[in-house]
């Protein structure tokens, strides 16, 4: 196999995540700009109410939540535990969070 053809991780992550952002777009325009989206919308959050009741009972859930606190809870958890170990120490997440800052600062294609 030639070198330009050889399987590269980092394209894979992207189209991965450009693939999975192309699902979340396609998702919320259907239930926020579709009057079949609304419906199902409506419907989400009354199977949620009988879940959740459920859920309680079992103990899975600690204390009543509506749906959308319940799902930003779930994706924070999860993008917290996606994130490599090297950005999960507290001073490397400040200087991650404060870098495209300082690049905006610098200005348009300085150093190049």
């Amino acid at each position: 196999m030639s070198e330009h053809s050889s399987y590269h991780p980092d394209q894979s992550n992207f189209v991965a995540g450009f693939s999975l952002g192309l699902l979340a777009g396609a998702a919320g325009y259907f239930l926020f700009a579709t009057e079949k989206g609304a419906k199902m919308r409506k419907q989400l959050v009354q199977e949620w109410e009988s879940a959740q009741d459920y859920l309680l009972k079992e103990g899975a859930l600690p204390n009543k939540v509506n749906l959308r606190q319940f799902l930003q809870h779930t994706f924070e958890e999860v993008f917290q535990a996606s994130l490599p170990t090297e950005l999960m120490s507290p001073s490397k997440l400040r200087k991650a969070s404060k870098a495209p800052a300082r690049r905006a600062k610098r200005g348009k294609f300085s150093g190049v």
